[in-house]
């Protein structure tokens, strides 16, 4: 099942690659310059901002290199939404 899938997927992008052999390229477009406030970050496309906090780490039963329950602050910071291998 899983071999009929991967060739079905490897039959789809040959496919879609040859479409896209044929049909002319499109001009390219030169972006526009993006016009924010300096102190406004911009979020990375495909990115989350997790922001800035603090949290209680360890365990106070736990072994030695868990010990002792201590407060850990963290600063904000982007995140991919997907996994990333």
């Amino acid at each position: 099942m899983k071999k009929l899938f991967v060739a079905a997927m490897l039959a789809i992008t040959v496919a879609a690659c040859g479409q896209d052999a044929q049909t002319p390229e499109p001009e390219a477009q030169t972006p526009e310059p993006q016009t924010t406030n300096p102190q406004t970050p911009v979020t990375p496309p495909g990115m989350v901002l997790i922001p800035a906090g603090s949290f209680l780490m360890g365990d106070a039963d736990g072994q030695d290199m868990e010990k002792p329950v201590h407060e850990v602050e963290l600063d904000a910071f982007y995140m991919d939404t997907h996994e990333v291998t």
